[in-house]
């Protein structure tokens, strides 16, 4: 074999062998979409305060078929004998605490998640969140976004779900200098401090970066603070931003293959005031991921005087937010009580051949 042709074999060769380190790495990081599909159902603000346990029983029949359900619990969960947590908030707002039984009655797919980065996680003080958190664990309930550190408050929360790999953030932006978490501080975790390198969290394998996202007071009407808030974490990579905070649902958006709930509303609650009487109609919302496509089902509710969601036959609240969402350019297809939304999926990742993608069912690990 001459010199030249030589020289060609090793080249072809090291580059073949590149070629295999290259997929190899791609194969253990899952970057293709997964096939099948993928359900959650999202809630608003949440916390068994004021609530008889017993009413709470009807939530089952409501949130069902689902392979995941995440709602914002606005508050610290205790036990009834324990008498050592100090549970005084702040003097601007009501303090929310809820019986560790509540955690029970929310337990409501097979993965439920509490998103915790809110302006009542410290309403127990930093025990609060120890006792919270634990009592969660307990009755099989994941959180996110509050800790006894930055660290654990900014830690995102991964689960793998039908072959799919979904990465949880949360941010707290509601009277953020009293409540947030720093380095040595128990505390709710912030855009700001946190920092989140979606690139990176995409590398480690998520196949979707869902935010919950507290930010607002008391509205039906989207601020111009929450369209950049929303639009800066989708141009960063995340697919689907999930928002709390207003207690009133608002409008939704989709963009760029992505989708925004700015406000769901609220689930369970029943302060010690009146509230607005928006605040008393919210929604739950149905996200089922596919492959190629997002498809969202909305459907109204109604809270009573007792604090517990009921199902609204009624379609003002969904005619509302339709109305709301048109202005960016998003679509529900509004049908007696049932809203519908589909959008093409946006391709985070490459796309790779079937034989590829068995490769990686042998080589990734679970």
């Amino acid at each position: 074999m001459t010199k030249p042709a030589i020289g060609f074999a090793i080249v072809v060769l090291i580059a073949s062998g590149l070629v295999v380190v290259y997929l190899l790495s791609y194969a253990t990081n899952r970057v293709y979409s997964p096939g099948g599909s993928l359900s959650l159902i999202a809630v608003g603000d949440s916390i068994g305060y004021n609530v008889k346990n017993e009413d709470l029983s009807s939530l089952a029949g409501m949130i069902n078929d689902t392979d995941i359900f995440i709602f914002n619990l606005e508050g610290a969960l205790r036990r009834s004998n324990d008498e050592a947590l100090r549970c005084e908030g702040f003097p601007s707002q009501s303090v929310l605490t809820s019986d560790a039984s509540f955690a029970k009655y929310m337990k409501l797919a097979p993965v439920t998640i509490a998103n915790m980065a809110n302006n009542h996680v410290l309403d127990c003080g930093s025990e609060g969140i120890e006792s919270t958190k634990r009592i969660l664990s307990e009755h099989g309930i994941l959180s996110v976004g509050a800790g006894n550190g930055l660290q654990e408050a900014c830690q995102p929360l991964v689960v793998n779900v039908r072959n799919w790999r979904v990465a949880f953030v949360s941010y707290n932006f509601v009277i953020s200098p009293l409540v947030s978490a720093k380095p040595d501080e128990a505390g709710a975790a912030t855009l700001s401090a946190c920092q989140h390198n979606y690139d990176e969290i995409r590398s480690q394998g998520a196949d979707l970066i869902i935010a919950s996202v507290h930010y607002g007071f008391w509205s039906s009407d989207v601020v111009e603070g929450q369209v950049q808030l929303v639009s800066s974490l989708m141009s960063a990579g995340v697919d689907v931003v999930i928002g709390h905070s207003p207690h009133i649902p608002q409008a939704v958006m989709a963009a760029a293959g992505k989708l925004a709930l700015f406000s769901l509303g609220n689930f369970v609650f029943k302060p010690d005031y009146e509230m607005p009487p928006l605040a008393y109609t919210s929604i739950i919302a149905k996200i089922e991921f596919f492959k190629h496509s997002i498809d969202l089902t909305v459907r109204p509710i109604m809270i009573d005087d007792r604090g517990i969601p009921r199902i609204d036959p009624g379609s003002e609240t969904l005619a509302r937010i339709a109305k709301a969402s048109e202005e960016f350019k998003t679509f529900l297809d509004v049908r007696g009580n049932i809203g519908r939304l589909s959008i093409a999926r946006k391709e985070n990742v490459c796309e790779f051949p079937y034989w590829y993608q068995s490769l990686h069912v042998q080589l990734a690990p679970s």
